[in-house]
């Protein structure tokens, strides 16, 4: 199953991460945080830079990198954005996986205090907020979860 899995998010991305490309210190912990969904709901994960960031009228905003974590599956999209030169995150639901940030920053806009651990790395109490939602109402913050 899991393997299944892994190919279906191979092939939405395009293309899995280089070896020779650098980590950066967040990944990891994503991964780990929301390894849950991965499993139960067919998750997958990419990143990319954004480039500068944009305010949601798509005018300049502040210089980046942006850079993108996106955790999503056919039903949404957890985006959740980290602004490097600021050290600063903001964290949106779409319907679905798109690599633009005016679509991204025109989504749902998560609380921060629910992603506020983000700030020093740790991922695992926004992953159970999220794993929380959806065992109790079966959404994201209105978008609809199916099982893998």
């Amino acid at each position: 199953m899991f393997k299944w899995l892994l190919f279906k998010c191979l092939l939405r991305k395009g293309k899995p991460q280089k070896n020779n490309e650098p980590r950066d210190k967040f990944e990891d912990g994503i991964k780990s945080a929301f390894a849950p969904l991965f499993e139960e709901y067919g998750f997958c994960f990419a990143k990319t830079d954004l480039g500068n960031a944009v305010d949601r009228n798509g005018k300049f905003f502040f210089y980046g990198p942006l850079n993108a974590y996106f955790i999503y599956n056919d039903d949404v999209c957890i985006n959740m954005l980290y602004l490097m030169q600021r050290g600063e995150w903001s964290v949106y639901i779409t319907e679905q996986y798109k690599e633009d940030q005016l679509y991204i920053i025109n989504g749902t806009a998560v609380p921060e205090y629910l992603y506020a651990h983000n700030y020093e790395g740790d991922f695992r109490p926004f992953a159970a907020v999220i794993r929380s939602e959806i065992a109790s109402v079966g959404s994201i913050f209105g978008y609809k979860i199916k099982k893998a």
